[in-house]
């Protein structure tokens, strides 16, 4: 690619993203619903598929995550293929939606699908079109330099929305308006509507500003402009810290000590012969360490600034009525997206209150209720994959993309682990968001061709990635 358009490459994605994170941080509908975004992503994907795919213009970091997306569509699409009434009829709990049809005195149709609720499934189907079309637009970025440049946006992007916060929070009249009008006043929730999924996108942008003072660290170039970005950078993370605090979330704050560890081995990734070995090691512990104290997030004294996140009580009700419909529905699940309807068919009455119970709070219980046997075997290896090609990043030789591969990996990790207790995957902002972060960790820069180098540097210039 010539380097006037390696310049440009990055810029479709990045207003994308830009897109999804101002209008697309609320789960449910407001005035931008989810559904838009998802035939937005839909028309993207018809008109950028076949030339990034028959014309073979896509790479290992597109094609892998795009096909675990498509694998989900897939699965979504079965859901909707309507099946004859003595089959459907024989799903659990199927015979309360019959006593619904004798109670309005109407005749069951003689087909219908084995999802709950076919509307629902079908906006859950649309809900993974943003991320294809994510990885669809990354396809021109081939170089270092553009990755570079969406990571400089990431960062920018989370520190503008830790200062929102912030104000919101010290000065709600300098604040900007709530665009989703979801979330309680006077809370650090950012561009989100919840301030639990603001404290994910501050979490998420915190190794990948560590990544780029690496870089700098590590630029031939020494000087005053690579000490200032590093200042620079230093100040962000800080930043970035603050607006987690500020968020009240105990998730998040549960998350923030991890993260600002992992971010050490990400900065100082190259130094020393071991620091591959070292900086995993770290990883893991920090990992189990995080994880376990994310489990019991909601026990931790947190200072009175916004907390509204559910209760240790509330969150293990659910997860036990969750498990009860697993139970029952296993093998072919709710339907993508029924998971609310079918939490209302399990709910014990006695439990019912004002709160409207609309999510698992914990992303893989979701899944497993919803897309049943072939959903949790489709996420276990998606995992396994991704598990082990970690490792690998974190064991590798350097490249010179080694440090924004590792931080890409933290970032994508603290989506996977906050999603143990909620669900930031289902706004269109951090599915977006982390697309774009998968494709950073898989990425490998192309390398210049010869030809267009000096005769007298063709020699040195083979194999060397630029």
């Amino acid at each position: 690619m010539k380097p006037a358009l390696s310049l440009l490459a990055f810029v479709p994605a990045a207003a994308y993203l830009a897109l999804c994170l101002i209008f697309g941080g609320a789960s449910r509908p407001t005035p931008w619903p989810p559904a838009w975004f998802g035939y937005t992503g839909l028309v993207l994907v018809l008109i950028l598929a076949f030339p990034c795919f028959a014309l073979r213009r896509s790479s290992e970091a597109i094609s892998g995550p795009f096909l675990v997306l498509l694998h989900f569509a897939a699965l979504a699409v079965l859901q909707l293929i309507p099946l004859p009434a003595e089959l459907w009829s024989a799903l659990p709990v199927r015979d309360r939606l019959l006593q619904g049809f004798d109670l309005l005195g109407a005749p069951p149709p003689d087909r219908l699908p084995p999802t709950l609720s076919p509307e629902a499934t079908f906006e859950g189907l649309l809900r993974m079109f943003p991320a294809m079309a994510m990885l669809l637009l990354l396809v021109p970025v081939t170089r270092r330099s553009g990755i570079l440049r969406l990571v400089w946006f990431i960062v920018i992007a989370g520190t503008a929305a830790s200062v929102a916060g912030l104000l919101q929070l010290a000065a709600p009249e300098l604040a900007l308006p709530d665009i989703h009008q979801l979330g309680p006043p006077h809370t650090a929730s950012g561009l989100f509507a919840n301030q639990n999924h603001q404290a994910t996108f501050l979490l998420v942008c915190m190794p990948m500003a560590a990544a780029l003072a690496s870089f700098h660290s590590n630029a031939r170039q020494e000087g005053d402009a690579n000490a200032g970005r590093r200042l620079v950078l230093l100040a962000a993370i800080l930043l970035l810290a603050a607006g987690v605090w500020a968020t009240g979330s105990r998730a998040g704050l549960a998350l923030l000590l991890p993260v600002m560890i992992l971010c050490f081995p990400v900065w100082r990734g190259r130094r020393g012969p071991h620091a591959g070995r070292a900086g995993l090691l770290i990883v893991l512990s920090t990992v189990v360490i995080g994880a376990a104290a994310l489990l019991n997030s909601s026990r931790l004294p947190v200072p009175a600034l916004a907390d509204m996140t559910l209760s240790q009580d509330g969150r293990e009700r659910i997860w036990q009525q969750s498990v009860d419909i697993l139970r029952d529905n296993w093998i072919t699940g709710t339907g993508s997206g029924t998971f609310s309807s079918a939490y209302a068919l399990y709910e014990d009455p006695s439990f019912v209150t004002g709160v409207y119970v609309n999510h698992a709070h914990n992303e893989y219980l979701q899944i497993a209720v919803e897309m049943g046997l072939t959903g949790c075997l489709l996420m276990a290896v998606t995992l396994l994959v991704w598990s082990i090609a970690s490792i690998r990043i974190w064991t590798q030789p350097d490249d010179g993309c080694r440090s924004l591969r590792r931080a890409a990996s933290v970032s994508v990790l603290v989506i996977l682990l906050h999603s143990l207790v909620d669900y930031p995957a289902r706004t269109p902002a951090l599915l977006v968001l982390g697309a774009a972060l998968v494709f950073i960790q898989f990425f490998r820069p192309e390398k210049a061709p010869a030809a267009n180098l000096p005769p007298e540097t063709r020699k040195k210039a083979r194999g060397v990635v630029l």
